[in-house]
C-alpha cells in the first residue's frame, strides 16, 4: 500500500512532531484510514465491481489501459 503520507518527516508537515516520534507506531491506523477513505469516497460496490473486471481473463468489454491505471493505483492504496 502506498501511504499517503510515508514517514515522520511528511506527517511533520501537517503536525508537529518531536525527534523521538515513531512513526511505525501510527503507520498501522494510517493505513486504516486511507483504505476506509477510499471505500467512503468510491464505495466498496465501485472498488469491489473494479476488482472483478481486473481479476477476469476476458473482461466485457476489454478494459482500457487508462482503466488498468485506475484500477492499479486504487489497489494500491487499499490492498
Amino acid at each position: 500500500m502506498h501511504l499517503l503520507v510515508k514517514n515522520r518527516d511528511e506527517l511533520s508537515e501537517h503536525i508537529t512532531v518531536t525527534a523521538d516520534f515513531n512513526f511505525e507506531i501510527i503507520e498501522p491506523y494510517i493505513k486504516k484510514v486511507q483504505m476506509g477513505e477510499a471505500s467512503r469516497i468510491f464505495g466498496s460496490n465501485f472498488i469491489s465491481t473494479l476488482a472483478n473486471r481486473h481479476c477476469q481473463d476476458n473482461p466485457s468489454p476489454v478494459l482500457t489501459n487508462e482503466e488498468i491505471t485506475i484500477i492499479d493505483v486504487l489497489a494500491s492504496y487499499i490492498s
